[in-house]
């Protein structure tokens, strides 16, 4: 018998066994949890250092991923040039739902749920929420589960988004020329091993979902222009950075894909304002916005790495008006916009990541630099941050020209993605020093060598999976 029908047989048995062994559990989970409270102590524990709705939560997910695997397997789809991609995609989402299971606090979504309940009684927006208030008009829809439920959801979103990010970002480097196999391999080495993810997900943060919306625009711009500006309208109502990504649709003449933005901008407002949050709310997050540096507390100024944070902090500790540093800290923001638009436009006259006219090969040319404007550009540089720099970091592989680029790019790779994190000013903010490396080598890249490196790089990646099973009976 053929591996490829083999394997699907064994799909539909694996199928079965799960089926069978998803009611048997359930009809028992439904009986201990009937029971009284006494009596389900007998059944079942927290644990030590564990939570019942974040173990739930886990085993859920787990469970889910196996019955997907097995769907796959039958349908006959875990093979060819889609068998590293599935594989590591799965690795990827066992570790870190494995990771999350062992985490029992998820910080900045208390901030998401205390807006949430802010809405849902009526009051104001507190001090920290400084972004619109469409997410957290959205989780007030599940208020009723209560707090915790409400963090759930933060958490299941979170993991969601890293799922779909793995995909989208693997299409994304597919659309530089990277085959299959080594768009998979890329990925799945920068998603396995990073410490931005990790935080991303150990706070529940909405990063990687407001990146999978920009790299949702970004792939449907040519065939689903509609769905592009749908993506970016909800990526700049969950948070207002990716608003940038209007310049190439503008410079690109984009004109159904900036209406859809609009339209479906126009329409979050809508909906936000039917679901509780009016225009005093809307309101409220820009004098939040506007006040912004005066919510943290003094314990997380360290952590917040941005140009303004570093005079801002450092007037703190030297007695410096708080008024001038900030004045300071622009003066130099500006200075680095400047030096990144200018970046842009070289990279724009280049072409290096996409060799081709037209609109959509303008946003693929300039999302890289554009990406280091939303980091540099906000007054907030968190350690979750750097998970928006993926996309800007990953299509520079091929365009690396030997040692030296190599080792900068280790670097930089080192200092945003496999630092711990430490609050020690000012040696923390020495991730800003990685953005200026990333920039240097944006403005180097060419891509008639990156063709050349592909070249040599998509073949070998081809191999890994270009194996012979021999048949089975």
């Amino acid at each position: 018998m053929p591996i490829d029908a083999a394997m699907r047989r064994w799909g539909r048995r694996g199928l079965l066994l799960y089926a069978l062994c998803t009611l048997t559990a359930g009809l028992h989970l439904l009986w201990v949890f009937s029971r009284s409270e006494e009596a389900i102590a007998g059944w079942a524990a927290e644990g030590p250092f564990s939570k019942w709705w974040v173990t739930s939560i886990a085993l859920s997910l787990v469970w889910l991923l196996a019955g997907s695997f097995l769907v796959l397997l039958e349908r006959g789809w875990v093979r060819g040039k889609w068998l590293l991609t599935i594989l590591l995609f799965y690795a990827v989402a066992l570790l870190y739902v494995a990771m999350l299971r062992e985490r029992i606090e998820y910080g900045d979504a208390w901030d998401y749920v205390k807006a949430a309940f802010n809405i849902y009684h009526g009051q104001p927006l507190f001090e920290r929420y400084v972004y619109p208030p469409f997410w957290a008009t959205f989780l007030r829809l599940f208020a009723a589960l209560g707090p915790k439920g409400v963090v759930g959801v933060c958490v299941v979103m979170s993991l969601l988004s890293l799922l779909g990010f793995y995909w989208l970002l693997a299409a994304l480097l597919r659309r530089y020329g990277f085959s299959h196999n080594l768009a998979a391999v890329v990925v799945a080495g920068a998603l396995l091993v990073n410490v931005a993810v990790q935080r991303t997900l150990f706070y529940a943060q909405v990063n990687l979902l407001v990146m999978d919306l920009v790299l949702i625009l970004m792939l449907a711009l040519r065939r689903w222009p509609v769905i592009g500006g749908g993506a970016l309208a909800l990526a700049v109502h969950i948070k207002m950075s990716p608003a940038v990504f209007v310049l190439p649709l503008l410079l690109g003449r984009q004109i159904k894909c900036l209406v859809a933005c609009v339209v479906a901008g126009l329409a979050v407002v809508g909906l936000t304002m039917l679901a509780g949050a009016g225009w005093d709310y809307h309101l409220n997050a820009l004098h939040n916005i506007r006040n912004i540096h005066t919510c943290l507390p003094p314990n997380e100024f360290y952590r917040n790495v941005s140009i303004d944070n570093l005079f801002l902090t450092g007037a703190g500790l030297g007695g410096m008006d708080a008024k001038l540093a900030l004045r300071l800290a622009l003066a130099v923001k500006l200075a680095a916009l400047a030096g990144l638009l200018m970046l842009t436009v070289r990279v724009v006259r280049r072409r290096p990541f996409l060799d081709q006219a037209g609109g959509e090969a303008l946003l693929f040319n300039m999302t890289p630099p554009l990406l280091l404007i939303m980091v540099i550009a906000s007054p907030y540089f968190w350690d979750h941050h750097p998970v928006f720099l993926l996309p800007a970091f990953l299509p520079l592989l091929p365009h690396l020209r030997g040692g030296r680029d190599i080792f900068w790019f280790a670097v930089a790779w080192f200092l945003l993605f496999l630092l711990p994190i430490f609050d020690v000013y000012p040696l923390a903010h020495v991730r800003l020093a990685a953005l200026g490396i990333l920039a240097t080598l944006l403005a180097q890249a060419r891509g008639d060598r990156a063709e050349r490196a592909l070249s040599a790089l998509n073949p070998w990646a081809d191999r890994l999976t270009a194996i012979s099973l021999p048949e089975t009976g």
